[in-house]
């Protein structure tokens, strides 16, 4: 169950206000609720505990958008690049666009190895003594900047 679901209506129509708005005194009016009720709810594990879900399922619903319009956008872009009635410098920014996409997800891909090989070398490294443990951390993180 989520955290939101234990909450009262009206506390749940509080975090609605408080994600859009700039400011708890702004997110109190709009809701109808005074600004010292919502710093009491701010102090109750379970309420954080539901804004911090709120919050983390408003961004991923953003980012599943962003991404959904991500293949558009790529697709409008290879459009106005292959078109040679569009002018020159909006093809040539449609090319940049691109390739700096394409450069983007190379660094991407490149960090995600490189995280992954330290997150291995730690796992590896969980049975040995402390210093030995840094000792090799270092050694091979090291290795791994090149």
């Amino acid at each position: 169950m989520a955290a939101i679901d234990s909450l009262s209506r009206k506390e749940q129509r509080g975090i609605a206000f408080l994600m859009v708005a700039p400011s708890i005194a702004e997110a109190a009016r709009q809701a109808g609720i005074s600004p010292r009720t919502f710093r009491r709810w701010l102090q109750r594990t379970d309420f954080k505990q539901a804004m911090t879900e709120s919050a983390q399922a408003a961004y991923l619903a953003t980012i599943r958008r962003g991404q959904a319009a991500s293949e558009q956008a790529l697709d409008t872009l290879v459009e106005v690049l292959a078109d040679h009635e569009v002018p020159a410098n909006t093809r040539v920014a449609a090319a940049r666009a691109i390739l700096d996409l394409a450069v983007r997800r190379g660094e991407l891909d490149e960090v995600s190895d490189r995280v992954d090989k330290v997150a291995g070398i730690l796992e590896e490294s969980m049975n040995a003594s402390t210093d030995q443990k840094i000792n090799d951390f270092v050694d091979r993180f090291q290795g791994t900047s090149h």
